[in-house]
């Protein structure tokens, strides 16, 4: 709830990250990555680390054309974020998606087991 009694619906609490003890929602890390003009789609899950418990992972894909690079987004996330919410950041070619237009994140976390 922000200071002006506004309740921001943040995401489902089964796609919070753990990052180090702090609460992390991939809708707002999706949010600062999708104000980028060159980013198409983006999708955060947690990567799993030994020392934080899970770390941040964007996975993007650019718009035809596009010339940004990772090192950019992280940037970008650095001046809008807290430093515990700035991801690791992958560029895709794209997305595997539901029937309904959303991505499988599941398909996401998997590749990291």
């Amino acid at each position: 709830m922000s200071s002006d009694g506004y309740l921001w619906f943040l995401g489902r609490r089964k796609d919070m990250l753990k990052v180090n003890g702090m609460s992390v929602y991939p809708s707002e890390i999706e949010a600062v990555l999708g104000q980028h003009p060159q980013v198409l789609l983006c999708a955060v899950v947690g990567k799993p680390d030994e020392r934080l418990g899970e770390k941040p992972m964007a996975f993007v894909c650019l718009r035809p054309g596009a010339t940004t690079q990772a090192q950019d987004l992280v940037q970008l996330c650095r001046e809008s974020l807290a430093s515990y919410k700035v991801p690791e950041i992958r560029v895709v070619t794209e997305f595997t998606m539901t029937p309904t237009g959303k991505v499988k994140k599941e398909e996401l976390r998997n590749l990291f087991r």
